[in-house]
């Protein structure tokens, strides 16, 4: 990582506190999240408090390096928060299949905001990214449980939900 991307500690601290706090996520949580995974604080600046690239990101939604408009999507996540949590826990498809308000919440950061919301107890992945890491490393393929995977639920988006199944 260069210096240019290099995340604060302090950032990343709070990254981490998401994932451990008690309650579901609050609209504030859901911003802070999406924000770190699209590129939208300034980690440089971030020592005090944390910016945002751009500035109004927090309270408009819009924008990132992409320019993407999450003001529709992220209240409605956080209005329905209860809902969605009891749905992926029957469905870990769920956030994938649900059809959002707005534009820019797409597969992947549905995948990375649906990390969030369990708490990092499910791990997610794209099955291009699982194909890619297989490809990188023959470690996954000499486990000792023999294979780790076991497929749970496909989405519409071609997307594999799946959990470690190691006895």
């Amino acid at each position: 990582m260069n210096k240019r991307n290099q995340s604060s500690q302090r950032i990343e601290n709070r990254i981490d506190a998401l994932l451990a706090q008690p309650g579901p996520l609050l609209q504030a949580d859901l911003t802070l999240a999406l924000a770190w995974k699209i590129g939208a604080i300034d980690h440089r600046a971030s020592t005090a408090r944390v910016l945002w690239n751009p500035a109004n990101f927090p309270t408009a939604l819009v924008g990132g390096r992409y320019k993407w408009n999450f003001s529709q999507s992220i209240p409605y996540l956080a209005t329905n928060m209860g809902t969605i949590i009891n749905q992926l826990a029957a469905d870990p498809a769920y956030l994938l299949n649900l059809e959002l308000p707005g534009t820019g919440l797409g597969p992947t950061n549905k995948l990375a905001i649906q990390f969030f919301i369990t708490r990092g107890s499910e791990p997610i992945y794209d099955i291009y990214a699982h194909k890619g890491a297989l490809r990188s490393t023959r470690t996954c393929l000499q486990c000792p449980h023999g294979n780790p995977w076991r497929a749970t639920s496909r989405s519409r988006h071609g997307a594999i939900t799946r959990t470690l199944n190691i006895s």
